[in-house]
């Protein structure tokens, strides 16, 4: 700041003003982005708190049968005692659909962000050994198995479509 007369106002020089509002503009920059794939993070965390009964009933059913579900058409809701696939929703996901192949899959939409609306986020199961016998786990994505465990990823063919920046820390 220049020293003036006194009396007078004391204030900034228009190249300092410049120079602070250059500053805010490049932290803006990067800040935006990186929140705005925060967001989507968020809304993509729903999928796996929906698809947490469909494991279960999936579970329940393999211990019970020993196999898994092997309904008349592509979802295995019906089976395993669930609601339609679309009615169980949240405020970013428009369905959660159970697969006769070991597979729920959940699929993005209502209010959910144009980068994942339409993409689906597909959890595997993973067991000890085909058919299925008791021991059950999940993948989320397409992650690998845990150690112990096989999946039928490669048989079923069914992949997520979400981004992997966009998947929850469980996903990897």
């Amino acid at each position: 700041m220049k020293k003036v007369q006194q009396g007078l106002q004391r204030g900034f020089t228009l190249i300092e003003l410049m120079i602070v509002v250059a500053i805010i503009g490049i932290l803006a920059a990067f800040a935006i982005p990186a929140y705005q794939d925060y967001m989507v993070g968020a809304q993509v965390g729903e999928g796996p708190s929906l698809v947490s009964s469909a494991k279960t009933a999936y579970g329940n059913f393999i211990s019970e049968h020993g196999r898994l579900p092997s309904p008349s058409g592509s979802s295995a809701n019906a089976s395993l005692g669930m609601s339609q696939p679309t009615s169980i929703q949240g405020q970013y996901v428009s369905q959660v659909m159970a697969n006769s192949d070991g597979t729920i899959t959940v699929t993005y939409g209502n209010e959910a962000n144009a980068s994942i609306a339409g993409n689906t986020l597909v959890f595997h199961v993973a067991v000890d050994a085909w058919p299925p016998t008791t021991n059950v786990a999940w993948v989320c994505g397409d992650s690998g198995a845990p150690n112990g465990t096989q999946t039928n990823v490669a048989a079923v063919g069914r992949t997520s479509t979400v981004q992997d920046r966009y998947l929850p820390s469980s996903c990897y």
